[in-house]
């Protein structure tokens, strides 16, 4: 709805109008989300309101737990929805599965560690929901093209060439 990417734009604007501490990873999010909306507009007729909540509770859910494992059937049973019904419904609203938007939501974040922290690997992997440092290398190198660690020297190279 225009409604939706309205929220997500004024989001965008506040983090950098208020001169807050900007997460990337939650920012990355509404940028994702606005364009999306943009992407996935409807007219009211064309879009149910209830399936954009559902979807909207399920993405704020997601971002707050996820460092959890969160299978299908969890996700669709707190929206009272068989799993089936879910991903097609969350698909439709966001252009994307459930599991390919926790994916994006653990890699936003594992890149915010990277860039903000000097975590092991080992404890980025704990905090982002990935089983162990292998898989986030494994999802990271497939999703963004580089490894952590060149990922994490590149954003420290880029910091001190600009200081």
């Amino acid at each position: 709805e225009a409604s939706n990417a309205g929220r997500h734009l004024r989001k965008i604007f506040e983090a950098f109008h208020l001169y807050t501490r900007v997460s990337e990873a939650m920012l990355s999010r509404h940028i994702v989300d606005f364009i999306t909306e943009l992407i996935l507009y409807r007219t009211p007729e064309q879009s149910s309101s209830r399936n954009s909540s559902m979807v909207d509770e399920i993405i704020g859910y997601m971002g707050e737990h996820v460092a959890e494992p969160l299978p299908i059937e969890q996700l669709a049973s707190r929206v009272c929805v068989t799993p089936y019904h879910f991903i097609r419904l969350f698909k439709e609203e966001t252009g994307l599965t459930p599991h390919q938007y926790l994916i994006r939501l653990r890699i936003d974040l594992a890149k915010y560690l990277l860039k903000t922290t000097h975590l092991p690997l080992k404890d980025i992997a704990e905090r982002t929901g990935f089983c162990s440092a292998s898989n986030l290398c494994t999802s990271f190198q497939r999703n963004i093209g580089i490894t952590p660690h060149i990922y994490r020297l590149q954003k420290k190279e880029f910091i001190y060439d600009h200081d």
